[in-house]
């Protein structure tokens, strides 16, 4: 790992490396969900916005920093995001996050749906404080670039209202629904539910041509379909947890 890590601070000239993080407990249905849903964190989510915006972001885990940097930005225990906090004042004073696919670290995914919404909860309450707090300060900082505040409109500010946005058809086939029964709902939901379905069978079939050689999982190739038809229960949920986190 540290070799990796190596490599990548001398190819791309950065001060954090961050590593990809993997779920070794991937033995019941709600671990290998998160499974999969961080294979696509990472291999996508991360690494797209690193390469696209070159915009990288510690995770908490699995990262390795300069020293001097580290001492100067330390870790805020105010803020409920930590990690993500240091990450924006690193990059505030002009330093790089690169990211590392083969760099890879375990850990365990929480074993029940209560114990993932209390973490979920508190990571959506984390990424919107540090939206709130730094969202403005990106945008007028002269150390970042046009491409990085690109990158930063979508990771704090698209992040948030795509929340919504996702949530209003919802809310208007239920208003049709109550305000004229006799109306077909069926045909709106399906094409809702279709378009769900496709986005989460693109991110799934994504992550398995961005799986790397380093990253083996136990999960068979199946457990991708059963992602893909759960994918829009899944999202409806993340995204009422986020909705709650904000209130």
């Amino acid at each position: 790992m540290l070799l990796h890590a190596l490599s990548t601070f001398e190819t791309e000239k950065c001060d954090i490396v961050q590593g990809q993080c993997a779920v070794r407990n991937a033995n019941t249905f709600i671990t290998k969900i998160i499974a999969i849903e961080f294979s696509e964190m990472y291999n996508i989510g991360h690494q797209g916005r690193t390469s696209l915006f070159n915009l990288g972001i510690f995770g908490g885990s699995n990262g390795i920093w300069k020293g001097q940097l580290l001492i100067d930005t330390k870790m805020d225990g105010e803020m409920l995001t930590e990690d993500i906090d240091s990450s924006v004042r690193t990059m505030l004073v002009g330093s790089k996050i690169s990211y590392c696919s083969n760099m890879i670290s375990y850990e365990l995914a929480p074993l029940s749906w209560t114990s993932l919404i209390n973490q979920r909860k508190r990571w959506s309450q984390g990424w919107l404080e540090v939206s709130l707090k730094y969202y403005r300060i990106c945008m007028t900082s002269t150390n970042l670039s046009l491409k990085q505040k690109v990158g930063c409109f979508f990771l704090f500010l698209e992040r948030i209202f795509c929340i919504y946005i996702f949530i209003f058809p919802i809310i208007i086939v239920f208003n049709y629904y109550l305000r004229d029964s006799s109306i077909s709902t069926t045909k709106i939901y399906t094409i809702l539910t279709s378009v769900n379905i496709l986005i989460g069978a693109f991110r799934s079939i994504a992550v398995i041509f961005a799986q790397n050689q380093y990253l083996h999982t136990n999960l068979p190739k199946y457990w991708y379909i059963i992602y893909i038809l759960f994918y829009p229960f899944y999202a409806m949920l993340m995204n009422i947890i986020q909705l709650i986190a904000h209130a």
